[in-house]
């Protein structure tokens, strides 16, 4: 998928509307899977009801982020300056994958982002990096390959500049 096309897909996803259908829609899910599993009393409400669960804590983990990443693609200050990814391994999504940004010689922002239609490749890249006035970190960090966004609150790395 091309950056380009990324792009739209991050404006699509993070209309304020889409975002609350999405968590109204896992909420109602949630409810009517505890009420089943109540009812009924069988096991598999259960283990749906769970999974349910861990979707829409997801969700709502994610769902600010992907609302500043869309909101800085025609509100942020953009910047030009450079981006770490780290690829690593993990027991259950295949792959992990971060950014650091570093920030002066202060430190670093580190986030974990999904590529959403890209295959990142560990390396310091060239980035065009958008910067929120409310939001301390990164909200989109663009390379020639493609967009990254945090998936979870950044950490902050003191004296950090790579890796």
């Amino acid at each position: 998928m091309t950056p380009t096309k990324q792009i739209e897909a991050i404006q699509k996803m993070g209309q304020p509307r889409t975002l609350q259908r999405f968590g109204w829609v896992l909420v109602a899910l949630s409810i009517a899977l505890a009420a089943a599993a109540l009812y009924t009393q069988q096991a598999p409400y259960v283990m749906a009801l769970a999974f349910v669960a861990v979707v829409t804590w997801s969700a709502f983990q994610t769902s600010p982020h992907i609302e500043a990443a869309a909101r800085a693609l025609t509100t942020a200050n953009r910047a030009d300056g450079s981006v770490t990814i780290v690829v690593g391994d993990h027991w259950s999504d295949g792959f992990t994958y971060h950014a650091v940004v570093p920030v002066a010689p202060s430190g670093a922002w580190r986030f974990e982002f999904k590529p959403l239609g890209w295959k990142p490749v560990a390396g310091e890249y060239r980035a065009t990096i958008y910067w929120l006035p409310d939001v301390m970190w990164p909200a989109l960090v663009q390379v020639e390959a493609g967009v990254m966004h945090p998936r979870y609150t950044p950490t902050w790395r003191a004296n950090e500049s790579g890796v």
